[in-house]
């Protein structure tokens, strides 16, 4: 073609008659000094002048500021790691959401029974609040772990009842399997003597017993008392001395017996008995005061 220069240039990277940017011409050498050489124009190339990025593109320069930017961000690291400071982990959690406060995470109870909410009070979600904070929790992860957690609490709690359940229940088949009708009777007094016999130190160990060994246990004490203890707490005749007891122990027996549920509870229909028994504890205290 000839006169090319009637075109404005357009063949070297120039304008178009219209003095408008041709879309897509190639960006000019810098002169040194951050724009164009004197004749050309600056435009972003087609296929790239839809991006976000390009927008605010207006010269060599802002390629170049818009580059060196990029490569600060990349060089930046996204996550803290363990040689981050306590500071940067809680930017990064603010970040991601969690609350200036504690007080600002909400919890949902939606599908809970009306009991457990009931249950439910404000200084617990308070001290629950207080740890999801101090993790920098946000409130997205809250709405999954406090509904979980607290029904993984429930589901514990029925499955512990259940068994204690069960237990109890298999260890009244075994008793009265073992004592028959004077069952109630025995493991009655069975508890009063592992009251006072077991050495000081070692009650929670009776009370994590098994129901087996609960029963041996109190048949062997049951043997104990009918063999060489009477009602009124002396020495049986059939054992000589063995089960004799002091006007100490006595006194402890009435004192174990007055401080049960039994004797205090005018309702309870052993509270005419035990207030008997300890009547008669007391007439062998005076007899043996007396001697």
């Amino acid at each position: 073609m000839t006169n090319p220069e009637k075109f404005g240039g357009m063949y070297d990277g120039g304008e178009p008659a219209g003095g408008e940017p041709i879309a897509g011409a190639s960006i000019p050498a810098d002169t040194g000094t951050g724009t164009p050489a004197e004749g050309d124009v600056f435009a972003v190339p087609t296929e790239y002048a839809e991006k976000g990025y390009a927008k605010d593109l207006k010269s060599i320069d802002d390629v170049w500021k818009k580059l060196d930017g990029s490569q600060a961000l990349i060089g930046q690291k996204a996550v803290p790691t363990v040689e981050s400071t306590p500071e940067q982990w809680d930017e990064h959690y603010k970040a991601l959401g969690k609350p200036d406060e504690a007080g600002g995470y909400n919890f949902n109870r939606e599908g809970f029974s009306e009991d457990f909410r009931k249950n439910q009070n404000e200084e617990y979600d308070n001290a629950i609040k207080g740890i999801f904070h101090k993790a920098g929790l946000n409130q997205k992860q809250v709405d999954v772990i406090q509904p979980e957690v607290e029904q993984l609490a429930i589901t514990m709690k029925e499955a512990i009842t259940k068994q204690e359940v069960e237990q109890d229940a298999a260890f009244d088949k075994l008793a009265e399997e073992t004592f028959g009708t004077n069952r109630d009777q025995i493991l009655a007094d069975s508890k009063v003597l592992l009251g006072e016999l077991t050495p000081k130190g070692f009650e929670q160990k009776i009370a994590g017993l098994d129901n087996e060994t609960l029963v041996i246990l109190s048949g062997v004490l049951n043997n104990v008392k009918s063999k060489y203890i009477n009602e009124d707490g002396s020495g049986s005749p059939e054992g000589g001395n063995v089960g004799a007891m002091t006007v100490e122990d006595l006194r402890q027996k009435a004192r174990t017996i007055m401080q049960s549920d039994e004797y205090r509870n005018s309702f309870n229909t052993k509270s005419g008995e035990k207030r008997e028994e300890v009547k008669k504890i007391y007439e062998q205290i005076a007899k043996l005061q007396t001697n």
